[in-house]
C-alpha cells in the first residue's frame, strides 16, 4: 500500500471521529435550543426587533456595543423567526460554520490532522458552560466574521487577488462592527498583510502600498458606512456618545488587580473541563518554540494566539463568553500539538489509533464533567445551572402576562436589566435604558443617566412597570447614586398597583402570583424570605 493511500486512510478515521463529534455537539445544542435568553441575548434580540420596526440603536435604545450585532440579530429574526429557539438554531449553524472556517485555515497552513483536530476542538470547547456556549453572545459572530476574513486574506495573498484582499478586509471590518473586540483581529490581519508584502522585495513598492491600502479600505468600509448613516440621520452624536464616550468610561472602571483576579477565576473554570485540550494547545506552542526555522505559518499561528488573547482583555472583566474569542487560536494550537505528537510515531496505523484515542479521551473529559447539563437537564435546569437565580426562565411568563394585559401600542418600563422581557412580550420600552448597570457605576455620566431615565419613564407613562428585585440586575455598590431607586419607590406607589410577581426559590421552583388580591395574600410570605430574588409586575392605576 502506498504512503499516500495510508495517509488518506489515517485522515478518513479522523474525519469519521470529527463527524461523530459534530453529531454529538449538534444533538446537545438541538436538545437545549429552548434555553431561555440571557440578558445580552435579550438586548440584541430586542434592539434587532425594534430595528425591523424602524427604530435606531443609540437614538431609541442605548448601548455601548457597535450596531453590527443588532444587524446580525435582525437578520436571524427574519430568517429563523422571533423566538429564542430560532436564535439558538442560528447559533448552532454559526458554530458549525466557524468550525469549518477554522478547519480550512488549519488545512491551508498545516495539514489535515491539524485542520480536523482544530475544528473538532472548537466545536467541543465552545459548547462548554464555562464560556456560556449555549447562548448566542456577540463573540460567536465576531469569530465567524474574523475567521472568514482571515481565511480569505490567506487565499488573497496566495493568489495575489486584490478583490479578495478587499473583501477579506470587509469581513474583518464587520467583525469589528459586531463588537469592538473584533478590532484586534483587524489589527492582526493588517500587520500580517504588511509583513507579507515587506518580504516580497521583487514587487514594486507602489503595488504593495495599493494592495495594503485596498485591504485597509475594506476593513474601514463597514464602520465608515455606519458613521455616515448616523451622520445623515442626524444621530451621530448619540452613536458617538454610547460607543466611544461612555464605552471609554466603562473600560476604565476595573483595576489591574481586579482584572487579574477575574481572569484566573474564569480561566480556572475553563481549565477544569478542557484540561487535556489545553494541554495539547501548550504542546503545540512548545513545538513551534522548539522549531528553529521561523515560517509564515508560525508567524500567523503565534500572532493569532497573542491577538486573540488580547481581544478578551478590554475592560478587564473577563466574562465567560469573552473567552470564545480565544478558543479558535487555542483549538488551532491543540491541532498542532496533536500533529506534533503523531510526527514522532513511525507506524501510520499507530498514528491513526493514537490521534483518535487522544481526542476521544480529551473530549470525553469535557462531556463527562458536565454530562447532566449536556444529556439529561431540562432547558430550565440548564439555564439555572449556568446562570443561577437570574430571572431568565421567569421572563417568559412575565412577558406572557404583559402581552395579555397590554395592547401593541402600549409601552413597558423595566426597572432592572432584563431586556429579554421586552423581546418576548413584543412591547416597546418606555425608556432607552435597557440595563441599570451604567446608572449604578462609578462613572461621570451615571447621575445624568438616572435623571434622563426618570424623565423618559414619567413622560411615556408606561402601562406596565416590571421591577427586578434581583442583585445581579442592578449590581449596586457603595458609590451608586440612590436617586433612581428612591424615585422609583415614590413613583410606583402613587401610580401603579402590584398585580403580579415571580418569586424565585433558586434551584427548586418559581412561585407565580397574578392579580391584586392573590399578590397581597402572598406578600407576607415573600417578605419572610428577603434574600430571595423576585420580579414584581405593576400595572398603571386607572
Amino acid at each position: 500500500m502506498s504512503a499516500r493511500k495510508i495517509n488518506q486512510n489515517e485522515n478518513l478515521w479522523l474525519y469519521l471521529f470529527s463527524g461523530v463529534t459534530l453529531v454529538i455537539v449538534c444533538a446537545v445544542r438541538l436538545r437545549l435550543l429552548g434555553v431561555s435568553l440571557e440578558r445580552d441575548e435579550g438586548e440584541y434580540a430586542y434592539i434587532g426587533q425594534q430595528l425591523l420596526n424602524g427604530a435606531l440603536p443609540y437614538a431609541d435604545s442605548y448601548s455601548m456595543k457597535f450596531p453590527g450585532i443588532y444587524l446580525v440579530y435582525a437578520f436571524i429574526l427574519v430568517i429563523f423567526g422571533q423566538t429564542h429557539t430560532g436564535i439558538h438554531l442560528a447559533l448552532l449553524l454559526t458554530n458549525i460554520a466557524s468550525a469549518f472556517l477554522l478547519f480550512q485555515i488549519g488545512g491551508r497552513l498545516f495539514n489535515k490532522t491539524v485542520a480536523i483536530s482544530a475544528g473538532s476542538c472548537f466545536l467541543v470547547m465552545t459548547l462548554n458552560p464555562s464560556v456560556q456556549g449555549l447562548w448566542a453572545n456577540a463573540e460567536h459572530f465576531v469569530v465567524l466574521f474574523a475567521l472568514g476574513g482571515l481565511l480569505l486574506m490567506l487565499v488573497a495573498l496566495e493568489k495575489d487577488s486584490r478583490q479578495q484582499l478587499f473583501l477579506s478586509g470587509m469581513l474583518l471590518g464587520f467583525a469589528l462592527l459586531v463588537k469592538q473586540h473584533g478590532g484586534f483581529f483587524c489589527l492582526f490581519a493588517f500587520l500580517y498583510v504588511v509583513l507579507f508584502y515587506l518580504k516580497k522585495r521583487a514587487e514594486v513598492r507602489t503595488h504593495k502600498m495599493l494592495k495594503v491600502g485596498l485591504f485597509v479600505l475594506g476593513g474601514l468600509t463597514p464602520i465608515a458606512l455606519t458613521a455616515l448613516f448616523y451622520f445623515v440621520a442626524n444621530r451621530f452624536d448619540a452613536f458617538w456618545f454610547w460607543t466611544f464616550s461612555y464605552a471609554s468610561e466603562y473600560v476604565s472602571l476595573h483595576s489591574a488587580s481586579q482584572g487579574i483576579s477575574a481572569f484566573f477565576n474564569r480561566f480556572n473554570k475553563i481549565l477544569e473541563s478542557n484540561f487535556l485540550i489545553l494541554l495539547l494547545s501548550l504542546l503545540g506552542l512548545a513545538f513551534v518554540a522548539l522549531d528553529k526555522r521561523i515560517k509564515d505559518k508560525d508567524i500567523f499561528s503565534v500572532g493569532f494566539l497573542i491577538i486573540s488573547f488580547l481581544a478578551i482583555i478590554p475592560g478587564l472583566y473577563f466574562r465567560g463568553h469573552y473567552f470564545i474569542l480565544w478558543i479558535p487560536a487555542l483549538s488551532l494550537f491543540a491541532g498542532m500539538g496533536l500533529s506534533g505528537i503523531l510526527s514522532g510515531l513511525t507506524s501510520h496505523r499507530l498514528k491513526m489509533a493514537s490521534a483518535v484515542c487522544i481526542l476521544c479521551i480529551s473530549f470525553g473529559v469535557v462531556f463527562y464533567k458536565d454530562e447532566n447539563l449536556f444529556f439529561t437537564s431540562s432547558t430550565v435546569e440548564a439555564t439555572r445551572y449556568v446562570y443561577g437565580p437570574n430571572p431568565f426562565t421567569e421572563s417568559l411568563p412575565i412577558a406572557e402576562y404583559i402581552n395579555k394585559n397590554t395592547e401593541e401600542k402600549d409601552e413597558v418600563a423595566i426597572l432592572g436589566s432584563e431586556p429579554q422581557i421586552h423581546f418576548y412580550a413584543k412591547r416597546r420600552s418606555a425608556t432607552g435604558f435597557l440595563y441599570m448597570y451604567p446608572l449604578m457605576e462609578n462613572q461621570k455620566y451615571a447621575r445624568w443617566m438616572q435623571e434622563m431615565m426618570i424623565k423618559e419613564v414619567e413622560s411615556h407613562q408606561p402601562k406596565i412597570i416590571v421591577f427586578a428585585d434581583i442583585k445581579a440586575s442592578w449590581v449596586k455598590n457603595s458609590f451608586s447614586d440612590p436617586l433612581l431607586t428612591n424615585w422609583a419607590d415614590d413613583y410606583i406607589k402613587k401610580n401603579y398597583d402590584l398585580t403580579g410577581l415571580a418569586f424565585i426559590l433558586f434551584r427548586k421552583k418559581t412561585i407565580y402570583k397574578w392579580g391584586i388580591n392573590p399578590v397581597k395574600k402572598f406578600l407576607p410570605i415573600m417578605k419572610s424570605y428577603p434574600d430571595n430574588q423576585r420580579l414584581l409586575v405593576y400595572k398603571r392605576k386607572i
